[in-house]
């Protein structure tokens, strides 16, 4: 039995006071963070179950700079910090926007901007107008193509494009169009900035492309026409829209025997094959004796470890020192800098192309077993 003052208590109910005294305490340790020297127990991050893009407004003029804000929510609509925010546009020729949120206007038109947090995203969508109130995109009201069938067996062929165009606010800047012609399957671009008769307002305008000799045989179709104006305004349309609006958009090329050879070499050489690059930077001289039977050389090219210390160097040509593009000697330098590290470099590769796109790669391998010396010496 235990006494206090005129109470007594007895020795069983003592000892179950002491036991649950004892669990109390535990618990108002356990929610002071005492974890039996463990240390805190660091909370769980809540998940993000929503993100809110704000912006000072919803337009922009060209040129200007607005910065956006994306706030995280939880479930309950709590904003979260600390969070990692990825930006995006789905229109970069209207609006960019940088890590950080900085949406740039480029060109009249609309662009939405997306933030995402932890997978999860919120978008908000950005008006680009002109500063002069111009927002309407230039009006394509003719195109036409001449000829429409042209044969490159025998030379190379031209074909004009012409637009009759018209825009009301700033006027017309540039136009062009773009095919699958020019360049072996590569885009064949044509612009145009200066009307051949009319205004920039209303007036019409026309480019040329040249397919060269030996080009594959086919029908090709227009990519796509494009326009803009002055403040930005832009214009495109794909070319199954423009058959779709009427306009003529094959081009028929006819060639007897198409080219599809790649270039030959037949010659390679460099000087000199030691250099010293102790007081002043040097320069190694490469020649190739090429030939292409077809449309002709486009460029040649070497590459070396040699130039930018431990960077591909690389030298080009793209016109011939003797003969021609069908049979002719290239050649083009590389300048190795001062106190680059020494060492024995071999030659890369060696690279031609003609004009219709066919290539020929040589490599260090390939160019050894034909004979040719690949090992530039440098010392310092």
């Amino acid at each position: 039995m235990t006494t206090f003052g005129r109470i007594t208590i007895p020795r069983r109910v003592r000892a179950r006071w002491r036991s649950a005294s004892t669990v109390a305490l535990l618990n108002v340790f356990a929610a002071c963070g005492d974890d039996g020297g463990r240390g805190p127990v660091e909370p769980v991050p809540s998940p993000v179950a929503s993100v809110q893009v704000s912006a000072p407004a919803d337009a922009a003029e060209i040129g200007q700079a607005i910065q956006l804000t994306a706030t995280a929510r939880d479930a309950a609509g709590i904003a979260l910090s600390g969070r990692s925010v990825t930006w995006t546009t789905n229109n970069g020729s209207v609006a960019t926007v940088s890590p950080s949120g900085i949406v740039s206007a480029v060109t009249a038109g609309t662009a939405t901007i997306t933030a995402t947090i932890e997978g999860k995203s919120g978008t908000v969508s950005i008006s680009v107008t002109s500063p002069n109130g111009d927002t309407a995109v230039p009006v394509l009201k003719g195109f036409s193509i001449t000829p429409s069938t042209i044969n490159v067996a025998a030379a190379s062929a031209t074909v004009r494009f012409t637009f009759a165009v018209s825009d009301a606010g700033s006027g017309i800047n540039y136009v062009g169009v773009t095919t699958p012609l020019a360049g072996g399957g590569l885009a064949g671009l044509c612009t145009s900035s200066t009307p051949e008769s009319g205004t920039s307002n209303d007036g019409t305008y026309g480019c040329t492309i040249t397919v060269p000799r030996g080009h594959p045989a086919g029908t090709y179709t227009v990519t796509s026409v494009l326009m803009q104006d002055k403040v930005g305004n832009r214009f495109e349309r794909t070319g199954a829209q423009l058959a779709a609006a009427g306009h003529p958009t094959a081009i028929s090329v006819e060639n007897s025997a198409s080219d599809t050879s790649p270039p030959v070499l037949k010659g390679f050489s460099f000087t000199p094959s030691t250099i010293n690059v102790t007081t002043a930077s040097a320069t190694v001289r490469f020649t190739f004796a090429v030939s292409d039977a077809g449309s002709g050389i486009n460029s040649v090219a070497v590459t070396t470890p040699l130039a930018g210390g431990g960077l591909a160097g690389l030298c080009t040509s793209s016109t011939p020192e003797s003969g021609t593009s069908n049979d002719g000697t290239y050649s083009c330098t590389i300048t190795v800098p001062r106190g680059a590290a020494s060492g024995t470099y071999p030659v890369s590769a060696v690279i031609l192309r003609d004009k219709v796109g066919n290539s020929k790669e040589y490599t260090t391998e390939q160019l050894q077993a034909a004979g040719y010396a690949t090992m530039i010496n440098v010392t310092n």
